[in-house]
């Protein structure tokens, strides 16, 4: 049995077409026909045999496909960057297509295969229509979505604010700092970028507490976790006691993003103060 025979074996009554063709010539020497005897390459206005990167020229370009949104991917479907991707050992390369007008999702498989009898490279193509798998995945996507915004506006309404800190090699520490940490950080109104949102509040945290800040900062990125409370100059209530606390992500080949959170605690710090003061 050949790759074909099992691929198509595999695909027959799932794929809405199948084809294959050798990658060194480019040349599809049959007709693309779907399950319904629709065929594609006559609707392309083309006729066997054919290019494959004409064929995925008038895909992009025919007034039959032009529901179907794949202007991100024609860079990547043509002979010379499927046989590049053979020659580095890719067996396999994916594209999803979605049409808004038909609500569909189709997504189509170039199996990179070399010949049982000749060795050349052959690209098996196999069209199926994922529509309901894409649905359900967006489905739970967006449970997931509603559901952060559920817990974001718990956290928000606890007066809890949530960072994030990116410190890239050879870039300028950036702070991403959600609606309500924005407004304790006194500046919910204000339009400021990520960078200097960091400034801003570095720079106010009070000089007797950056060892400690510089301290937890240093701990969470080694051991991944760490809590703090530090003195923080607010813009308009002067000092006050701020509990921070965060877990750290290594970025490979650029860095560190803490994530955490940011909670004004003065007047549990103060009671706590007084209370031991009696």
């Amino acid at each position: 049995m050949t790759p074909y025979d099992k691929i198509n074996e595999a695909f027959l009554k799932k794929a809405k077409y199948f084809y294959d063709f050798d990658l060194t010539t480019g040349i599809v020497d049959k007709d693309i026909v779907d399950k319904d005897g629709l065929n594609y390459t006559e609707k392309l206005g083309l006729k066997s045999p054919c290019h494959f990167d004409e064929l995925i020229e008038r895909s992009f370009s025919n007034e039959y496909l032009k529901m179907w949104d794949v202007s991100d991917d024609k860079s990547k479907l043509s002979q010379s960057y499927l046989l590049k991707a053979f020659e580095d050992g890719v067996e396999l390369v994916e594209k999803i297509f979605y049409s808004s007008e038909l609500e569909m999702y189709d997504r189509i498989n170039y199996y990179l295969i070399p010949d049982d009898e000749t060795g050349r490279p052959h690209v098996y193509v196999s069209c199926i229509d994922i529509t309901q798998d894409e649905k359900r995945r967006n489905e739970v996507y967006g449970q997931l979505r509603d559901s952060k915004s559920e817990i974001d506006e718990i956290v928000a309404s606890a007066g809890i604010g949530i960072w994030h800190i990116y410190l890239y090699d050879g870039e300028k520490p950036r702070l991403k700092a959600t609606p309500k940490m924005r407004e304790l950080l006194g500046i919910k109104q204000e339009k400021l970028s990520e960078e200097e949102l960091y400034d801003f509040w570095y720079s106010r945290i009070k000089k007797s507490s950056l060892p400690s800040v510089n301290m937890s900062v240093e701990e969470m990125i080694e051991k991944g976790f760490s809590e703090n409370t530090y003195v923080w100059i607010h813009p308009k209530k002067g000092e006050i006691f701020i509990r921070c606390g965060g877990t750290c992500k290594k970025v490979p080949d650029k860095g560190v993003v803490l994530r955490g959170y940011h909670s004004d605690v003065t007047d549990t710090v103060n009671a706590e103060t007084r209370q031991k003061q009696l």
